[in-house]
């Protein structure tokens, strides 16, 4: 749980991880550009925060998977 000094900013990893998750999913759906070059960029991404290639393609997966769901439910 982070804290600092000034103030006494609290929230659990959790919430952090709703959180970041929640904003993805709208940087996403804003985003959402699918072109030859994903591949290349997930993996640069997935290499600087250290997680493994096919875990981030799993996750890009499901935000383009849902972006795209909501993208032509609206669409009806």
């Amino acid at each position: 749980m982070p804290k600092f000094a000034e103030k006494n900013l609290e929230m659990s990893e959790e919430e952090m991880g709703e959180i970041a998750l929640a904003y993805i999913r709208t940087k996403v759906e804003k985003r959402l550009h699918l072109n030859s070059q994903i591949r290349r960029e997930i993996g640069e991404s997935a290499k600087q925060v250290n997680i493994a290639l096919d875990r981030a393609m799993v996750f890009v997966e499901i935000l383009c998977r849902e972006s795209i769901e909501k993208i032509f439910t609206k669409a009806k």
